[in-house]
């Protein structure tokens, strides 16, 4: 009993310490394919959208939150804030509700979409390959990063940030990109 205590307590010391050093403020970016390098999706204007959603711009956030989460309610107006003071560096946040997987459920993000004054493009979970995407999310909100072709640059964030922290990370991955 003792030993597998050890081994539990030894391999969550060894998750935690890898998960530290993935949170670096600096962190040495990778680019890796995702799901984001080929998919189809509709937002909720009711356009079909793929890929070529992220063309534009040398960094598109990805923001995936719950309309019932508190951290993502807060952060959300800070992330309006950020995708318009940064839209002219070539930034543009995209969230995706996730607790709205059915049609009927989309339309009620809708109401959490206007009441949060959200102006950038939210995904719709249901009948596309988002899903996959999204289910392996384990806590909200949850955060990626892509570049001009979809691909993911670095991990993934958990948890609600700061607009200072989302501005010092982002300022680096716009520096990363840009090399």
């Amino acid at each position: 009993m003792r030993k597998r205590v050890l081994s539990l307590f030894l391999l969550t010391a060894l998750f935690l310490t890898a998960f530290s050093f993935t949170a670096c403020k600096d962190e040495q970016f990778t680019v890796n394919d995702c799901v984001f390098t080929s998919f189809t999706a509709e937002d909720y204007d009711g356009n079909i959208i793929d890929e070529t959603v992220f063309a534009e711009y040398k960094i598109t956030m990805i923001s995936v939150w719950g309309t019932q989460c508190d951290g993502c309610r807060v952060e959300a107006p800070e992330l309006v804030e950020i995708n318009s003071e940064y839209a002219s560096k070539g930034f543009q946040v995209i969230g995706i509700p996730v607790d709205k997987y059915t049609k009927q459920q989309a339309s009620d993000a809708v109401e959490v979409i206007d009441e949060l004054h959200i102006d950038f493009r939210n995904l719709k979970v249901y009948g596309n390959n988002v899903k996959q995407f999204v289910l392996g999310v384990e806590h909200l909100p949850y955060t990626i990063f892509v570049n001009a072709e979809g691909k993911q640059i670095g991990g993934g964030y958990s948890g609600a940030k700061s607009k200072t922290e989302w501005k010092k990370l982002i300022d680096s991955m716009l520096e990363f990109v840009s090399k």
